[in-house]
């Protein structure tokens, strides 16, 4: 009788501890390959962008005593009521929208409920080379094909506007949006990916453009902003990342001058040093020297320049207070390749001796980054726009004078299956004095230099002073430690370790 009456009292225990939960979880929106070709799939669609809703995956936790049949009932946010009936603990809707709704589960008698609230954000990406990841193509060069860029997924065109942008899901955009997507259980982020090496405020972001690379000569892509309000379609962009204003104040016609205006056997003579005085005064008025640019094979045309570029900020917002709708609007603070001392693109034309040299590092530092993020820090005030300076890690510490992180030949294997690196792994990377920057024979190795081009040689590979993989990994963190960026995330200090001495000043 004690026997019959302590198996009773065991069985009661169990049951009474049981506590089953529904447990819920919405559908990645990015990150998928729908045509399993390795590349993650970036559409740009509008139906896309705007589906008819999402997926739900329903369970319930501590279920394997209970028996079926598992009546399900979601109520969405307009009032809806989708019913399913499974012999399993786990159920799954499809065409949920986003929203506060409820779940309930019969069961055995059994009744239980929780609140949901799927959301889905959406972050868009707009600009130039360095936010479209020029320098990273998905799919290295070699002799029998070209560099691969990302994919627009199955029967997509996109992939040939991918393709003339350089767009890579290595870039810090897209890798942020993977980052999040993978974070958060309930919800999911939408990627809208525009960025276009070698596009202006002008020529790209605001205006009609063809691309770095043009190989079906098509007509010019639509401007990155109308491209926005089309496939929006009214609706609102949660984050609106912009990199762009490098090219306006003239980065490759500077990089050129600086190569060919190498010193004399003298050294740093006056002579140079009225070269580099008038090249300045180009960078501010935005007007550089044709018979180099006649020289070099390209004819410079007239840029905003220092002088310029802020008014070109001020006709990106007006453009896109016009056209779309955004809550919030983040401009990315450009890293810098060179330190000054430092001398850079050595590998560039070895057998004519040309290189940056020290002076010049000095120069770039001084004339061309810090003050057009000096300007950059300004105009977002003035626009409400979020600067985000670079601050989480050291980019002096992996210059483009350093060590290289990896063999070129093995850039595939390194980039592995393009997934973002959390912190704690990053770090490692953060710590070992690699440079994050692509050479200009790195840049062939990795990418070629274009169907175009017989013999990918450096004078005609566009990846050269970009950030490379690691460079990219490093933006992603530095967006994502300069705030909370989406409601419901949590902020930095739950992602990264702030007993990291240097973290913890950067927190203040």
């Amino acid at each position: 009788m004690k026997k019959i009456l302590l198996f009773t009292f065991l069985i009661l225990s169990f049951t009474v501890s049981a506590n089953p939960q529904i447990l819920w979880e919405m559908d990645k929106h990015f990150g998928f390959d729908k045509n399993e070709d390795g590349r993650i799939d970036i559409p740009n669609t509008k139906e896309y962008v705007n589906p008819d809703g999402y997926g739900i995956s329903l369970k319930i936790d501590d279920a394997d005593e209970f028996r079926g049949p598992f009546s399900w009932t979601l109520t969405d946010s307009n009032g809806k009521t989708h019913i399913s009936k499974t012999i399993f603990p786990r159920a799954y809707f499809t065409n949920i929208p986003t929203g506060q709704g409820s779940i309930s589960c019969n069961f055995e008698q059994t009744t239980i409920q929780i609140e949901i609230n799927p959301k889905n954000y959406l972050i868009a990406v707009i600009g130039d080379s360095y936010a479209s990841g020029e320098g990273n193509p998905e799919l290295q060069y070699d002799k029998s094909k070209p560099s691969i860029w990302a994919d627009g997924g199955p029967g997509s065109l996109e992939s040939i506007n991918h393709l003339r942008g350089h767009r890579s899901s290595l870039a810090w955009g897209p890798q942020t949006a993977l980052f999040l997507e993978n974070y958060d259980p309930h919800s999911s982020i939408t990627l809208i990916f525009l960025a276009a090496s070698g596009a202006t405020v002008q020529k790209g972001v605001i205006g009609e453009y063809s691309g770095v690379e043009d190989p079906f000569d098509l007509d010019p892509m639509p401007p990155q902003v109308d491209q926005l309000a089309e496939l929006c379609d009214g609706r609102e962009i949660d984050q609106l990342y912009i990199s762009v204003g490098g090219n306006d104040v003239g980065f490759v016609p500077v990089a050129t001058h600086l190569v060919v205006y190498s010193p004399s056997k003298k050294g740093i003579d006056d002579r140079y040093k009225k070269k580099i005085e008038r090249l300045y005064d180009s960078i501010k008025r935005g007007v550089f020297d044709t018979p180099l640019g006649i020289l070099m094979g390209k004819q410079f045309k007239p840029l905003p320049g220092l002088n310029g570029i802020a008014d070109e900020y001020r006709k990106l917002e007006e453009e896109l207070s016009k056209k779309v709708k955004v809550k919030e609007k983040y401009l990315l603070a450009y890293p810098c390749p060179a330190i000054p001392g430092t001398r850079l693109l050595e590998d560039f034309a070895p057998a004519l001796g040309l290189a940056i040299n020290g002076y010049d590092t000095e120069f770039i530092v001084n004339n061309v980054f810090k003050p057009l993020e000096v300007i950059k820090k300004e105009i977002s005030k003035e626009l409400n726009w979020n600067y985000v300076p670079l601050r989480l890690v050291d980019y002096q510490q992996h210059h483009m004078a350093l060590d290289q992180p990896y063999k070129p030949e093995e850039y595939g294997k390194f980039i592995g299956n393009k997934q973002p690196r959390p912190w704690k792994e990053f770090k490692i990377f953060a710590n070992n004095g690699k440079r994050w920057f692509r050479t200009a024979s790195e840049s062939v190795i990795v990418q070629g230099a274009g169907p175009d081009v017989d013999t990918p040689g450096v004078f005609s590979t566009s990846g050269t002073l970009h950030p490379n993989d690691l460079g990219h990994q490093a933006l992603m963190h530095d967006l994502l430690f300069s705030k909370n960026l989406l409601p419901g995330f949590p902020n930095y200090k739950d992602i990264y370790d702030l007993a990291d001495t240097r973290l913890a000043e950067q927190a203040k």
